[in-house]
């Protein structure tokens, strides 16, 4: 959009559906759920340029680059939160997780492969996302003078292990997480992605992983050794 009367004018002929936030965002609060909507949105567009990319002609394809660059645009010039788009911009234009290498002009793309181009958009900002998550949390215990912990920031990141173990690698001496990035690109086209007859399908497959890794740590924690097929 050219300037922000025009970007009202679009959004006044296309009203929402609803005036209110939905709980997953206010947590019941109704003056609460502007800032998580905006990152919902950004989400759901992330994934979407993978899935328009994967449908369209190659000529009509949307860069990654070209994706990032303006929802950077975006942030810096609609955001009202002054800290937090100047904490996003700082991230943004140095590169933070790798951005510069994993963001590229490249509109083909390997169709078969799509975590290799289209998909580090969506996996790019769910890390950016995390990261903020993790730094309001130690911003809040700095102001409270209290220590944080590993399990502090376990507890901020999304999505929590409790509800998809295969998303994360733990290291066995840190026990800090890692993001795997072929399960938490389902988990991403299952939550922001189009509903589908695929969603289903998705879903199942994310769940059967996630039973799985949990009897292997059942395993585990019971001190029984673990082979390779035995928490199928």
């Amino acid at each position: 959009s050219n300037h922000e009367a025009y970007l009202t004018n679009i959004l006044d002929r296309h009203p929402p559906q609803n005036s209110v936030w939905s709980t997953s965002c206010s947590h019941g609060d109704p003056d609460a759920g502007y800032t998580c909507g905006l990152w919902e949105l950004f989400h759901a567009m992330t994934v979407g340029d993978v899935e328009y990319n994967y449908v369209v002609h190659e000529q009509r394809r949307i860069s990654t680059e070209q994706a990032a660059h303006t929802l950077r645009n975006y942030i810096k010039n609609f955001f009202g939160c002054v800290d937090c788009r100047n904490n996003f911009l700082t991230m943004y234009d140095t590169c933070a997780f790798d951005r510069c290498k994993r963001l590229s002009a490249d509109k083909k793309g390997i169709a078969n492969d799509k975590l290799t181009i289209w998909a580090q958009l969506p996996l790019w900002l769910f890390e950016a996302h995390n990261s903020v998550n993790v730094r309001l949390m130690k911003e809040r215990a700095e102001r409270e003078k209290r220590e944080t912990t590993l399990q502090d920031e376990l507890d901020v990141i999304w999505p929590p292990q409790k509800d998809c173990l295969p998303c994360w690698n733990k290291d066995r001496k840190t026990g800090k997480l890692t993001p795997n990035p072929t399960v938490i690109y389902k988990w991403l086209q299952l939550e922001y992605g189009q509903r589908d007859a695929n969603s289903g399908k998705l879903r199942k497959e994310i769940m059967d992983l996630h039973l799985a890794a949990e009897r292997k740590l059942k395993l585990k924690q019971q001190g029984i050794k673990v082979t390779q097929g035995s928490a199928a």
